[in-house]
């Protein structure tokens, strides 16, 4: 991407459900831009496709919590940080 947008761009690779990643990411754009203009929260996951009367009471925990940490807890710790600068 950098051959294509020159010094324009970082790439940051994390898990948007650990706040500690947001942080450094937030932290890396702050240091090579000097501040935060737009901020767009687009991760996300869904798993539509399973049965629900199949999953089992333990799996079905194990998703809400994946999809959970993701979907909402990882896009309010992005915007938390956004916010901040």
């Amino acid at each position: 991407m950098k051959e294509e947008f020159g010094e324009n761009i970082i790439t940051y690779q994390g898990d948007v459900s650990k706040y500690e990643h947001n942080e450094q990411a937030v932290q890396a754009t702050v240091e090579q831009f000097g501040k935060l203009d737009v901020f767009v929260a687009n991760a996300g996951v869904f798993d539509g496709f399973a049965k629900f009367a199949d999953v089992t009471p333990e799996a079905l925990s194990e998703a809400y919590d994946f999809l959970f940490n993701i979907n909402v807890k990882g896009s309010f710790s992005e915007l938390k940080l956004h916010l901040k600068n």
